[in-house]
């Protein structure tokens, strides 16, 4: 039977099972796990199987945090656009009433449509310029042929580029010192509009409840949904809620060369914290310590 293909082991409640579960789990534990000792099958001793009730609490939880922002376009640019689609349908004073169907990180824009306006904008103060970034608003930048020194390399001359002077009109601004305001278009009006952008942040806790068995076994099952309730929010949650499944679990018992071992089988795979090791697996660490040593040694003797 190929790795991950195994079919889960029916077991009964309480002392009873399935004839020839015992030897269908250690068969799928010496398969599918390395190192196992071969006669596995044929020399081990179960001692017990039980089916085991074992459950996955999964508590996911959708906090937020609400930023006020405003949109800024120019007039002419809100024209021309639905600003509207931009936006979520719902007023940003009724944002709770949203519930993403998710627990996933998203981040959305909730619109106060009353407080469109048109005001001086932002960007340049009602200007309609600001100051060009290239020249700092000297309108001049320095030479980049004498590097500002005005004479040639030689210095036996003026600079051919900038007469001497050292600088050279700005490409940016024309000599201006300022530049049209991108966000206004240089009509020093722009259009306003204000918003909340909340972000929706998920976090996700599993516990289990399995008396006897290794939590992280259980904890990577998938089980079976048997119940989702909601719970108290905290102040800055808008969704909690706790998903209970249902792990199946068969614990076997079993003795090899006089020690005992333990099998969890779970759901479709096999799972152990110790097992009977192979020959090659005992000798494997010794053996890389020796072959270590032996290295060690022709190096300090000069012949590695």
């Amino acid at each position: 039977m190929a790795a991950g293909t195994q079919t889960a082991v029916e077991v009964e409640e309480g002392d009873g099972f399935v004839d020839g579960a015992e030897t269908e789990i250690l068969e799928n534990y010496l398969e599918n796990h390395w190192g196992v000792v071969g006669d596995l099958v044929e020399e081990a001793t179960p001692t017990g199987l039980e089916a085991v009730d074992c459950h996955k609490h999964i508590t996911r939880s959708l906090t937020v945090d609400d930023e006020e922002m405003f949109i800024e376009l120019s007039t002419q640019e809100a024209q021309n656009m639905d600003v509207g689609s931009e936006f979520m349908d719902v007023h940003a004073d009724e944002r709770d009433s949203f519930v993403p169907d998710e627990f996933e990180p998203i981040e959305l824009d909730f619109p106060r449509p009353e407080t469109e306006r048109i005001d001086a904008c932002t960007e340049c103060h009602g200007n309609g310029r600001n100051q060009c970034g290239s020249c700092g608003g000297s309108g001049a930048n320095q030479c980049g042929r004498c590097g500002g020194s005005g004479t040639n390399s030689d210095r036996s001359a003026s600079c051919s580029q900038c007469g001497g002077t050292g600088s050279i009109v700005c490409g940016s601004c024309s000599g201006n010192g300022s530049v049209v305001c991108d966000t206004c278009e240089a009509t020093g009006e722009s259009y306003k509009m204000d918003f909340v952008r909340r972000v929706y942040d998920p976090a996700e806790t599993v516990t289990v409840d399995a008396e006897g068995v290794p939590d992280k076994f259980v904890e990577q099952a998938t089980g079976i949904e048997l119940s989702t309730d909601r719970n108290q929010l905290a102040t800055d949650e808008i969704r909690n809620e706790t998903e209970v499944r249902e792990v199946p679990v068969a614990v076997l018992e079993y003795t090899y060369d006089g020690d005992e071992y333990t099998i969890y089988q779970i759901e479709e795979d096999t799972k152990a914290t110790a097992h009977p090791q192979s020959t090659a697996r005992k000798i494997l660490p010794i053996a890389v310590v020796g072959v270590g040593a032996v290295v060690v040694a022709l190096w300090y003797v000069g012949i590695i």
